[in-house]
């Protein structure tokens, strides 16, 4: 085990198992996964930006209503021009758009497969700093630390789709689990005063409890 995988045990506080894989449970992210989704979320915000302005732009030239525009843009999505900005301009052009609306389609494309390569380094990088795998060859049945050098990308990319999913949804509970230790603890209920009792003798007036 190397030093920092030392180091980072004294923070584990349980394990998972997905798939292959075993995952340290920290309840919190570590510092390049967080970067990693910090940089995902500013993507994110510009993938956003690029998809609203075009689609303003395509209705503006076009006339259409942004529902109609929206379903334009997901079927050249699904199209298999998709990266192929003449054939685009080809299309936008047929319904009134302007070619300048051909380069924010691409533009927002490639935003779009920026987001989806995102996924695949955080995954990629959930499993270099926390996985450990059983060797089929291994008859001592120990977990092993995945290292560097033995997995990147493209072996992330041959994984089946749902177990990426299950990998993510991972990642994400543990941010979750890091932003609700963070929060200050709820405010503790205030004693109730000490409430005064009406004399068995008299309705009228109340008598104090003795203390």
């Amino acid at each position: 085990m190397s030093v920092s995988s030392r180091i980072l045990a004294t923070f584990r506080t349980d394990y998972k198992v997905l798939g292959p894989f075993r995952l340290a449970v920290y309840g919190k992210l570590l510092q390049g996964e967080a970067e990693l989704l910090e940089q995902q979320q500013r993507d994110q915000t510009v993938t956003y930006g690029a998809y609203i302005r075009l689609t303003q732009s395509i209705a503006r030239e076009t006339g259409l209503p942004i529902e109609d525009v929206d379903q334009i843009i997901a079927q050249f999505q699904t199209s298999s021009d998709i990266n192929d900005t003449q054939a685009i301009n080809e299309k936008l052009k047929a319904l009134g758009a302007l070619s300048s609306d051909a380069q924010e389609f691409s533009a927002f494309l490639n935003s779009q497969a920026l987001l989806s390569d995102h996924k695949r380094t955080l995954v990629t990088a959930l499993l270099l700093g926390r996985a450990e795998y059983m060797a089929a060859e291994d008859e001592s049945e120990e977990w092993i630390h995945l290292k560097r050098g033995e997995w990147d990308m493209e072996d992330t990319r041959k994984l089946p789709k749902p177990m990426v999913d299950e990998l993510h949804d991972f990642l994400m509970g543990e941010r979750a689990a890091q932003v609700e230790a963070g929060k200050p603890p709820e405010m503790k209920a205030q004693k109730r005063p000490r409430t005064t009792k009406l004399s068995p003798a008299t309705n009228s007036s109340p008598a104090l409890t003795p203390s």
